[in-house]
């Protein structure tokens, strides 16, 4: 049975990434039987764990742009991905853009952006998302 094949690959996959930390055999196993958007978050994950940040995070750019219905959950991870990579430009462009997106800025993530702008010094208040301290 194809679907059971499948679910086995991404079993195993699991465990290569959660247990083994076996990232390559991870992201084969999750290219061979993909389960979208499931199997993008956790081969992104490998990804950057790999030390393919850049790699990462444009699988987070397809999230945005093919799973609508988890766009700000990607975006909040890219921004959270630059804050870590002390990349503090781009981390700060993604929490804005969650925060001034049209369907994004009344999810749970423009609110924990909100948090990490405040964290960063930055105004928040009102309509000001482009001011920096």
């Amino acid at each position: 049975d194809p679907e059971t094949a499948a679910r086995a690959k991404r079993e195993h996959a699991s465990a290569c990434q959660r247990l083994l930390r076996d990232w390559e055999t991870a992201i084969r196993l999750y290219g061979e039987a993909p389960n979208p958007p499931e199997t993008l978050w956790r081969t992104a994950e490998c990804e950057r764990a790999a030390g393919r940040p850049a790699k990462a995070q444009a699988i987070l750019d397809e999230i945005c742009g093919v799973f609508p219905e988890q766009a700000a959950d990607a975006m909040l991870r890219k921004g959270d991905w630059y804050r870590d990579d002390k990349d503090r430009a781009r981390a700060i462009g993604c929490y804005r853009r969650l925060m001034q997106h049209a369907d994004w800025k009344k999810s749970r993530a423009a609110s924990e952006a909100h948090q990490r702008l405040e964290a960063y010094g930055i105004a928040t208040g009102g309509a000001v998302l482009n001011e920096t301290r």
